[in-house]
């Protein structure tokens, strides 16, 4: 199957509907918390290293943030990089992986749709090129050279 490029991931998506195409990097946190901002940073000098792993920044704001972080972010990581959650689809998230209204929570997802990271602090980009790197689709993504 062939590996889709960052920038056809629709806007208004689903974690669902992300699977076998992307790793999700869910980011649950309040819009104005300095470590949403620190993850994105971390992010935002990587983007490569993104795009090589098909990792996508999925920030899970709670309803009435996500207008005001979009036009903040959108210049930062591009939206390539960075997808919108389908309304609804914040508030069913937090549920599935039981993350509360104000909790700071980063979650990995993979392209099988299992969680394959959680930590409760930003996460550099090198533990998550490791992580992902070590995981068997991703063996098989270089081996076939689908780098991104």
């Amino acid at each position: 199957m062939p590996v889709l490029p960052l920038s056809s991931a629709p806007a208004g998506s689903t974690v669902a509907s992300l699977r076998h195409d992307y790793r999700p990097l869910l980011i649950f946190a309040a819009a104005d918390n300095p470590l949403l901002h620190e993850q994105l940073e971390i992010l935002a000098q990587r983007t490569q290293d993104m795009q090589d792993r098909q990792i996508l920044a999925v920030p899970v704001l709670l309803q009435d943030e996500e207008e005001a972080f979009a036009k903040q972010w959108g210049e930062i990581l591009p939206g390539r990089h960075l997808v919108e959650l389908a309304q609804g689809e914040a508030a069913s998230a937090r549920r599935r992986f039981q993350i509360g209204p104000g909790d700071f929570t980063v979650i990995l997802v993979g392209k099988d749709g299992g969680e394959k990271l959680r930590s409760q602090t930003p996460v550099t980009m090198e533990r998550l090129a490791k992580l992902i790197d070590s995981m068997p689709m991703r063996q098989k993504e270089i081996r076939d050279g689908h780098t991104g």
